[in-house]
């Protein structure tokens, strides 16, 4: 059920989940990177104007090394 709904998801819809497992099959079984929730909140705190409308998960991803592209 998981990947199915990732995978219908709109380029412009931020993938979040906290659970490492989840993450993992996202980005196992996709094209999508899933976020943390508190990556999340990092890049709202921040005010961060680069998040692209598309694939948004990549604002954090060009940034972080810890978070591959």
């Amino acid at each position: 059920m998981l990947l199915p709904e990732v995978r219908s998801a709109g380029p412009d819809t931020l993938i979040i989940t906290d659970g490492f497992s989840c993450r993992s099959q996202i980005a196992h079984g996709s094209e999508r990177k899933a976020l943390h929730l508190a990556q999340v909140i990092q890049l709202a705190l921040r005010g961060d104007q680069a998040v692209p409308r598309t694939y948004p998960e990549r604002a954090y991803a060009g940034r972080h090394r810890t978070y591959a592209a």
